[in-house]
């Protein structure tokens, strides 16, 4: 039993791994009785159970719940994966085979309300692993409290929950477990993600770079620029890196680095990419994505390259002679080998700023910079009603945050219009007093048009409707300027 710390409110990713027998193995969220106040207006809550051997997640974000009751049974004994996630009024479940990192069932639903936020409190909420607290005020619609069965490397938002971390009096009837076998399937690492402030430091171990290396890694990035490998000593050094969305391979024996770039294609696409680099003394190779990018000898006479005994992955801690300035990466980072060993990415001798697997697939947060960016997002549909959700920020008093657009029409948008949130749709508005809009803070904002109404509700505090007057048709295309 714990209180949580805060997490965005309108996206929640859970996941856990389970041996059941049987009943509820999860609660997140709000007791009943804990609304009411404007930091916890509705008792929101996440439930994971099980029912009748399969899994059943209920979602409570204020009206009436979204719940997704899988078909796949799951209290015969065996280890599997299970996955929440949910983005403003949509949540996905997935469900993995035992032992496998293969989705076995896959199930997706919407709540038909007009709240899309889930309301959490640093002190009020709860999390209730394996079971509920005897005198805990929970919902009706959870209807199990126990839970058999053993459960270990739950995460939210890919932050490990440490099982024995509970508060003081709050583990009970809990022991130990054998940890799930590891499969072959299974020891195949997912990575790791760093987060642009971060980096990993490894022991050189067996391995000697001195003379002759062959590297090899994959990453996934939507930055331009960032440090994927470095290692060296005073004036020595060799590093691969990320430079204006170009690979680029830097060697230098002590009087001048030797520089070669991969920049016919933008390699900061939201894909894994691989780079393999082999250097023999002088001479260097490196293929990326099987080929061949840039290949030569680097000028100087001397072919030794001196090393300390670590190696940098994803950034250097401060007072790591990098020679020129390295911008830290962001992004994900995986099947690292050197020569022919790879090695285990979560034994780093130190690490800042780095989650275990890979979340960032999508990218949720995007920064605006200038009156003249937008993010611009194509070949989207939608029929004539529509359910957008965001959150957004910003010092400006005026500025648009979102464009429907088909080829001919303006279908959907909404502005800040000093201190005003202002919805359009074709000649309909609806328009909400927001004196805070400008005030730096996180607001959230979901926009509902159909045929007949026009709505605005913000923060889960704020609302306006209006009635319509006009109709759409289909969505070609999404802008957010």
């Amino acid at each position: 039993m714990s209180n949580v710390a805060m997490l965005n409110p309108n996206l929640i990713i859970i996941s856990s791994i389970f041996y059941a027998h049987l009943w509820i193995p999860l609660f997140f969220g709000n007791e009943e009785g804990s609304a009411g106040t404007r930091a916890v207006p509705t008792d929101d809550y996440i439930a994971v159970e099980i029912e009748h051997g399969r899994p059943k997640i209920t979602i409570n974000l204020g009206e009436e719940p979204i719940v997704v009751l899988l078909n796949t049974r799951v209290s015969d004994n065996q280890w599997r994966q299970l996955n929440v996630e949910r983005i403003g009024k949509v949540a996905i479940v997935k469900l993995y085979a035992p032992n496998s990192d293969q989705v076995e069932e896959e199930k997706r639903a919407s709540s038909e309300g007009n709240k899309s936020i889930l309301n959490l409190h640093q002190t009020m909420s709860r999390l209730f692993v394996g079971g509920i607290p005897p005198g805990s005020k929970i919902a009706n619609e959870v209807r199990n409290r126990d839970f058999e069965g053993d459960i270990e490397d739950l995460t939210l938002h890919g932050e490990p929950v440490g099982l024995w971390n509970a508060k003081s009096g709050g583990v009970v009837a809990v022991k130990g477990a054998t940890p799930r076998p590891r499969t072959k399937e299974l020891l195949a690492q997912p990575g790791v993600s760093v987060d642009g402030e971060g980096y990993l430091v490894y022991q050189m171990g067996y391995w000697n770079p001195r003379k002759r290396a062959v590297i090899s890694l994959q990453f996934l990035t939507f930055s331009p620029d960032g440090l994927l490998f470095f290692i060296g000593k005073d004036r020595d050094f060799f590093a691969i890196e990320l430079s204006a969305g170009a690979v680029k391979l830097s060697l230098d024996f002590g009087s001048g680095a030797a520089q070669w770039l991969a920049d016919t294609v933008a390699y900061n696409d939201g894909k894994w990419h691989t780079i393999s680099v082999m250097r023999d003394e002088r001479h260097v190779k490196m293929d990326v994505d099987g080929e061949t990018v840039a290949e030569g000898d680097a000028p100087e006479d001397s072919a030794s390259l001196s090393v300390t005994d670590y190696f940098y992955i994803g950034g250097t801690p401060a007072g790591v002679n990098t020679r020129t300035p390295i911008e830290p990466f962001r992004g994900c980072i995986k099947a690292v080998r050197l020569g022919g060993d790879e090695i285990n990415l979560y034994a780093s001798h130190a690490s800042k700023g780095v989650r275990n697997a890979c979340p960032l697939g999508t990218v949720n947060t995007v920064s605006i910079l200038s009156d003249r960016s937008s993010a611009v997002f194509e070949n989207i549909t939608a029929a004539d009603e529509m359910d957008v959700s965001l959150r957004f920020k910003t010092r400006r008093a005026v500025g648009t945050l979102m464009t429907i657009q088909s080829e001919e029409d303006d279908l959907l948008a909404l502005k800040i219009e000093n201190g005003v949130l202002v919805a359009f749709a074709g000649d309909d508005r609806a328009s909400l007093e927001l004196a805070s809009a400008s005030d730096e803070q996180w607001h959230y904002v979901s926009v509902r048009k159909t045929k007949s109404i026009l709505r605005v509700d913000v923060d889960d505090l704020h609302s306006k409707e209006e009635k319509r007057h006009n109709g759409d048709e289909v969505v070609r295309s999404i802008n957010f300027n």
